[in-house]
């Protein structure tokens, strides 16, 4: 079931003001087509993004296959070796260690701002927060604290964390050591939306939750930063890779990351129509929070999806007729 999600659409599409030579931009000089093939994530909630690059590269005239499902490390991995030739799944900075992992700038490319302002970090919900005046993720040191968001019994803070694989993952380890939080909090680990499910129905129950998330996502849409939830600070939490917040923000212990296109750089040389498309599409993370949402509410299959996608081509036409145009140019 899972895997039918990530086969993207292959079904043709109209469009208007498009150039009628555009397939002969992705052929290579014998004329044969060229393909783009996309490394993605088993993460359903960023397949729309993916998509809507995907559906670009097509009407540049490339051959998009389905993704091949693989962890961050992976995808990074493949694009790197040239197995994979662009993902549309790379967080920068929190996945720089993948980045430098998979042979840095000698092999990828970051090629576009595909989302920006993309925010992470611990939340717990409103009422215990307000209650117990908890504001920051130290406080849990006090076990009185601790045993507020105590699932298990073991008494301490069950944290509804990242997957394995996930570069959030390493990051809440990192605080949780270095914030000396160990004998305190628990980071619990498994399928990362199975797990926030839950987390929702105790919330629903009156009970008190501590989770991580990130935007855009759902889970922000049903669990309101500010009305049904509250974010911690991270007291030193910042390092260099997770700089200081501007004056007034609030310090999550996580950078801002922005939603990048990695790409073999190889292959980015010899496709400049692709390079281009990559510098040029954005989408606005609140609507990828929208998107999510309707798959919540039961619109989650890989046609649904493709729906979804086309919609928001529909409502972006200009600007995305106008990024294929420039992209065409730049081959031609």
């Amino acid at each position: 079931m899972l895997k039918a999600l990530f086969c993207l659409s292959g079904s043709a599409v109209v469009v208007l003001g498009i150039l009628v030579h555009q397939v002969a931009f992705a052929a290579d000089p014998e004329g044969h087509e060229l393909e783009a093939i996309p490394a993605g994530v088993a993460t359903i909630e960023e397949q729309f993004q993916v998509r809507i690059v995907a559906e670009g590269l097509r009407r540049l005239g490339y051959h998009v296959p389905a993704v091949s499902e693989a962890n961050y490390p992976q995808a990074h991995k493949a694009v790197a070796d040239g197995h994979a030739h662009w993902s549309a799944n790379h967080w920068d900075p929190l996945h720089q260690s993948f980045f430098d992992a998979a042979g840095g700038e000698r092999s990828i490319v970051r090629a576009g701002n595909l989302v920006k302002d993309s925010m992470q970090g611990y939340l717990i919900d409103r009422k215990t927060a307000e209650e117990y005046n908890i504001t920051d993720l130290s406080q849990l040191r006090d076990p009185r604290i601790a045993t507020l968001f105590d699932v298990d019994g073991d008494g301490k803070s069950d944290l509804t964390g990242c997957n394995v694989g996930w570069g959030c993952a390493l990051e809440i380890k990192r605080h949780i050591e270095e914030q000396g939080l160990g004998a305190a909090i628990s980071q619990k680990q498994g399928d990362y939306f199975t797990m926030m499910m839950d987390v929702v129905a105790r919330y629903n129950a009156g009970k008190p939750i501590l989770y991580y998330a990130w935007t855009p996502l759902w889970v922000s849409a049903v669990l309101v930063p500010g009305k049904d939830s509250r974010w911690l600070t991270v007291g030193g939490g910042s390092t260099e890779r997770t700089p200081s917040p501007a004056p007034g923000a609030i310090d999550t212990g996580f950078a801002v990351n922005t939603q990048m296109i990695l790409a073999n750089k190889r292959w980015l040389e010899q496709n400049p129509a692709a390079e281009r498309f990559f510098s040029q599409v954005a989408i606005d993370a609140a609507e990828i929070s929208s998107q999510n949402m309707r798959m919540r509410s039961g619109e989650s299959s890989s046609e649904d999806i493709d729906r979804h996608v086309q919609h928001w081509i529909r409502t972006h036409e200009k600007e995305f007729n106008a990024w294929i145009e420039a992209a065409s140019k730049t081959a031609s």
